[in-house]
């Protein structure tokens, strides 16, 4: 099964499509924490070799293993309401196991890159691939088009970058107003 895995996760970085079909019927929430697991794992080894300070490598070190399947379980979430406003056809288990297998390889690659940190800004280039990965497989698991599956992750994304910013104005407006009472 572990070969298998990384097999997977090879193939859906080169070939995604015939992936996403092939592994549609092997889907299990089981199967997709376990790969996250084995990931979050990987790259927190990864994360380990590159700081030599202990402490902070532990604490951080198991919260990406802690935080990896709780994190895929939410952002599937939040994907698999926005499939559904939009007429998707897929089911939550299926659509969760492909994006393990998304993010998966994916979380190895920045974790790769993030070692270096010279070569860090480069790490927005595997975003945009999973992006793009994302994308094929909530297309493929719902059965709808290429613009409603960029929107069931855009419009979640782009709210919270709305509620983010709004929360910012507000914190560094109230900043303001406490130091000149005036305002």
């Amino acid at each position: 099964m572990t070969i298998e895995i990384f097999k997977n996760w090879i193939n859906v970085l080169i070939k995604p499509k015939e992936v996403f079909a092939q592994e549609k019927g092997n889907a299990s929430l089981g199967k997709a924490i376990k790969i996250i697991l084995i990931a979050g794992l990987i790259a927190g080894t990864f994360h380990l070799v590159a700081s030599f300070i202990l402490f902070d490598v532990f604490s951080f070190y198991s919260m990406g293993i802690i935080f990896a399947p709780i994190w895929l379980l939410i952002t599937s979430g939040i994907y698999y309401i926005f499939a559904k406003l939009l007429k998707g056809k897929g089911n939550f288990t299926t659509q969760t196991y492909l994006a393990a297998l998304v993010s998966a390889p994916c979380m190895l690659i920045s974790a790769a890159i993030s070692i270096f940190p010279f070569i860090g800004a480069i790490i927005i280039f595997p975003v945009f691939y999973e992006l793009y990965l994302l994308t094929l497989a909530l297309r493929e698991v719902h059965q709808y088009s290429t613009a409603r599956a960029i929107l069931s992750w855009l419009i979640p994304m782009l709210i919270i970058i709305i509620v983010v910013i709004i929360v910012l104005v507000v914190v560094f407006m109230s900043i303001i107003s406490s130091r000149n009472p005036n305002i």
